[in-house]
């Protein structure tokens, strides 16, 4: 794995980045892969020269495909982040459309896919979910900013039942894409205390076309929500990342794989991984799951 934390390592990461970000654009539909080359490419160099200079600086706003986007991360974090969204678009399981749909972005972070799913379909209600305030609020920025007004925010975690949870970290040491939270009954008002609240009370019997969950952990008990309340019912496609660890206890891949099965969802899996990792080593996958 390569070391951010030195000069090299990181023009390192953006050179094997970019390579890789370059030859995935050929597989764009051809409308829009001049357009979102030339953003790549620019934001690449902006974060070459922030990783020589100033390397901790955040982001602050950056225009990237006519959006405004607000991030208290670092360059190479923004940079990651619109990669994955827009270059290797693990949540683009469904055409572009102009129908009206339900697009539900659980883990929605500063608002980078709630941005991708805004632009593939303009007619769509898009529901996200940041229970981090900091991360929130840029959110709500970027929301606000980008006339996104087909977008219902809410500044909670999902789980199992309506309880109190605490940020895994409070002070903001690491990027916010590693933020998580853990589900310990905190008490109101405590440092780091969020709300957690059931999905299927927030949807009530509204369907749902595609849900998106990035959510450190929470995947599993997000959906033993939806299915003990019948809203999985409503929902067509799937698609999430899971932290597969495979000799760990607390593993809970097979039992999110049967949970979807037993509902009707047929489903794939892959690596979010550049490369094959160590046998028994904890790995991050993506399932995309439909009827």
């Amino acid at each position: 794995m390569t070391d951010l934390s030195t000069r090299a390592g990181r023009l390192s990461y953006l050179l094997r980045s970019g390579f890789v970000g370059m030859t995935t654009l050929r597989h764009l539909p051809r409308r829009e892969r001049r357009q979102v080359r030339r953003a790549f490419l620019a934001l690449k160099a902006r974060a070459a020269v922030a990783a020589v200079l100033f390397p901790e600086r955040p982001a602050a706003r950056q225009q990237v495909l006519g959006l405004q986007l607000t991030s208290a991360d670092s360059y190479l974090d923004f940079d990651y982040l619109f990669e994955e969204m827009f270059i290797r678009r693990p949540y683009d399981v469904l055409p572009p459309s102009d129908e009206p749909m339900t697009v539900v972005d659980c883990g929605a972070n500063i608002g980078m896919a709630t941005a991708f799913f805004v632009r593939q379909f303009p007619a769509a209600t898009v529901i996200a979910f940041e229970p981090d305030p900091l991360t929130f609020d840029q959110l709500r920025r970027n929301v606000e900013a980008n006339g996104m007004s087909q977008v219902e925010l809410h500044p909670v975690a999902l789980g199992r039942e309506n309880t109190l949870g605490t940020l895994a970290d409070p002070n903001h040491i690491m990027n916010s894409q590693r933020q998580h939270v853990l589900a310990n009954g905190s008490a109101p008002g405590g440092p780091g205390a969020v709300e957690i609240r059931k999905l299927s009370e927030i949807l009530g019997d509204r369907r749902v076309d595609l849900l998106k969950l990035d959510v450190e952990g929470a995947e599993l008990d997000i959906l033993r929500d939806l299915e003990s309340s019948g809203s999985l019912e409503r929902v067509q496609n799937i698609v999430a990342e899971v932290d597969h660890e495979p000799k760990s206890p607390d593993g809970h891949m097979p039992e999110f794989l049967k949970m979807l099965e037993r509902n009707g969802f047929s489903y794939q899996v892959d690596t979010l991984e550049r490369r094959l990792v160590e046998l028994g080593v904890r790995q991050q996958l993506l399932v995309r799951a439909y009827r």
